[in-house]
């Protein structure tokens, strides 16, 4: 009898093991609202002109072959990576007029003479020039001068946006090579829709007709890609998503870590990116606070001491001077990959949500920016300053040298915030311009490029047609949603598109935008959360399911995110999925016994509405209970003993019977 009560009591035990949790229903769809068809609204053509005028300033036409020019120019070009590249078609025409008698005069009397040469100022040659009618900018294109400077021999170009006194006449040495980098090639532009050659050397040896013809031609050739600058989707394809980013306001969170807390003109940061993206609304946040002891021990084994130290110094025009000097370097390798798979990158790749306490990494309009400060002995890379920006692991990582902000005066903090600026802008998807800075290529006047507080007219151009597509494409496929407001915004939206193709990209670009984020305000609606097992039958072993009707009823859902935590000080975020027309799910992992499990549910459309259903008053915990309640085993245990007890008196009957 013991033998069959200990079986009947382990097929008990069993069963237990087996009950299964309360079922899993699916949600009943709703219904799908009828609509009909959005007025058709014209799509961008990929096919357009750029007028590009070949202005000679000083040059006879004798010395241009106009017939030989246009065999050796190309009558097309590509921009940006498909599916959003333009083919542009080059419209060219050439004028020719003596240079200025005022100009060449004003960059005679107010050139800078340096070791025995003359420099002539730039941007005082583009005022002069954007006086000049005869070579004004052409609509819907670009201006190429190329001058012939009247007795001007044995002269270079210099280049100063801001603080001459700090910068102008100013030699700068890495470890004892001397470095001008306000001085300028003979080459250059980009402050307007404009570049200048400065071909004078060439005139003033043995021109001919064949020569100039082909020094002109070579020229053009190789400044096309700087004009019509690709964005980073034509470098990398992760990147295409950086070219088509929607937003009106940005954040730039900066981290310094280890930071010694000295004013950084962080404010240049805001207006440079609102004057390139004049559609756009900027925020620069700093926190300082010292690096973990994780991060720490981590630079310290990249890091090795240096046979020879690094050195840079600067003597400016007045003769005061800065040294540093590097006796240790962090390794350091952007080159490779980009840097890509460097230990370090991935290091901060890896921690971005806690450092910078992010949930949405798909947010990209939230900048996140690690400033690391090394000692005053250590280099980064070989340098004093390096960084990287990482669009698609979401962050820019730079880090510099301690003493390079310390014990280099004004000019520390210029540098560094013009480095962070460069970063930022290949955020937003612009690339270098060309480095090839010898007599036949252009050096860019651009944060890109230059040591300057400006973004070019060519950077300008490049993200303002790729955002306006952007958006452009993006409204058309809501209105295609809504007959009704595709009919009222139809004049607009054609007046946008005109002003697209007539290169005002600015107006172009906020009439898109307003149209764009006034058709949807609402975020989405969420409704019937389910879990299974319910809230009070959850075992150790369980993973939790969790569903969730959610609905918006115009731009779509982006994305629905459960967010959760088990109150250890992190939440943690699980992307849904839809599983029916309108019901998304995740799976919660299981969790020790005794765990507090709390979760939320994120939703977001394709307009940036977000919600969260703890801000309808909707917030989910449930307790991990042991692998059988305290319920169920009194239940268990009730029945069995009821059943031994019945069992007992049976067989006591049948002995005394």
């Amino acid at each position: 009898m013991i033998k069959k009560l200990r079986c009947f009591f382990l097929c008990v035990f069993t069963i237990g093991l087996c009950l299964s949790t309360i079922p899993y229903h699916g949600l009943d769809s709703h219904a799908i609202a009828e609509t009909t068809s959005a007025p058709v609204l014209p799509e961008i053509s990929p096919n357009q002109t750029a007028n590009m005028k070949l202005a000679f300033l000083g040059v006879s036409s004798e010395y241009i072959n106009q017939i030989s020019l246009m065999a050796l120019l190309p009558q097309t070009v590509k921009q940006f990576a498909d599916p959003n590249s333009i083919n542009w078609t080059l419209n060219f025409s050439l004028v020719f007029y003596p240079f200025p008698d005022n100009a060449s005069d004003s960059l005679r009397n107010n050139a800078l003479y340096s070791e025995g040469s003359a420099c002539f100022n730039i941007t005082l040659l583009d005022k002069l020039l954007s006086q000049f009618q005869d070579v004004a900018i052409p609509e819907c294109g670009y201006l190429l001068a190329f001058m012939w400077i009247p007795n001007a021999t044995d002269h270079s170009w210099f280049y100063v946006q801001e603080r001459p006194d700090l910068f102008l006449n100013r030699t700068d040495y890495f470890n004892g090579v001397p470095s001008k980098y306000w001085v300028f090639p003979p080459n250059f532009g980009g402050s307007r829709r404009a570049l200048c050659f400065d071909i004078s050397e060439t005139m003033e040896a043995s021109p001919t007709e064949s020569l100039v013809t082909s020094v002109v031609a070579k020229l053009i050739n190789n400044s096309l890609g700087d004009i019509f600058t690709d964005l980073g989707g034509s470098i990398d394809p992760r990147m295409i998503a950086a070219d088509v980013q929607r937003y009106q306001n940005y954040t730039v969170k900066i981290l310094w870590l280890n930071g010694t807390g000295e004013q950084l003109p962080l404010e240049q940061i805001q207006r440079s990116f609102e004057d390139l993206m004049p559609w756009t609304n900027w925020t620069v946040a700093i926190e300082t606070k010292p690096a973990d002891n994780a991060l720490n021990d981590f630079i310290e084994s990249r890091t090795t001491e240096l046979a020879t130290p690094l050195s840079y110094s600067a003597v400016l025009s007045n003769g005061s001077s800065f040294t540093i000097e590097a006796e240790r370097n962090v390794e350091w390798n952007p080159y490779e990959n980009s840097g890509e798979n460097d230990p370090l990158n991935q290091y901060f790749f890896n921690r971005v949500k806690d450092y910078f306490g992010l949930t949405d990494l798909e947010d990209k309009s939230i900048i996140p920016v690690v400033l690391l400060q090394l000692h005053n002995d250590t280099a980064f890379g070989g340098g004093y300053q390096a960084g990287v920006s990482w669009f698609p692991h979401d962050v820019i990582i730079v880090a510099f040298q301690g003493s390079a902000l310390t014990e280099l005066g004004e000019s520390g903090p210029l540098l560094l915030v013009h480095l962070l600026k460069h970063e930022i802008g290949h955020w937003v998807s612009l690339i270098h311009h060309s480095s090839v800075f010898d007599s036949d290529y252009p050096k860019i006047i651009c944060s890109m490029r230059t040591l300057t507080n400006e973004f070019c007219s060519f950077c300008k151009d490049a993200r303002a047609r790729i955002s306006y597509m952007s958006f452009y494409n993006a409204t058309l496929g809501l209105l295609s949603k809504n007959q009704a407001k595709a009919a009222i915004l139809e004049d607009e939206l054609n007046d946008s598109l005109q002003s697209f193709y007539n290169w005002d990209y600015t107006k172009a670009v906020e009439t898109v935008t307003s149209i764009y984020f006034a058709l949807d305000t609402t975020p989405p609606n969420i409704i019937n959360v389910l879990q299974t097992p319910p809230e009070d039958n959850v075992s150790p072993q369980d993973e939790v399911k969790v569903s969730a009707t959610v609905t918006d009823g115009l731009s779509g859902l982006k994305r629905v995110i459960l967010n959760y935590t088990n109150h250890n000080g992190t939440w943690s975020a699980i992307d849904m999925t839809s599983i029916e027309e309108d019901i998304w799910n995740a799976t919660l992992p299981a969790f020790a016994y005794g765990t507090n499990v709390t979760y939320i549910i994120i939703a977001e459309d394709n307009f940036n509405n977000m919600i969260t259903s703890q801000e309808m008053g909707l917030e989910y915990q449930y307790h991990v209970v042991p692998e059988f309640s305290s319920t169920t085993i009194l239940a268990v245990f009730t029945a069995l003993t009821m059943l031994a007890v019945a069992l007992t008196r049976k067989n006591r009957s049948k002995r005394f019977s």
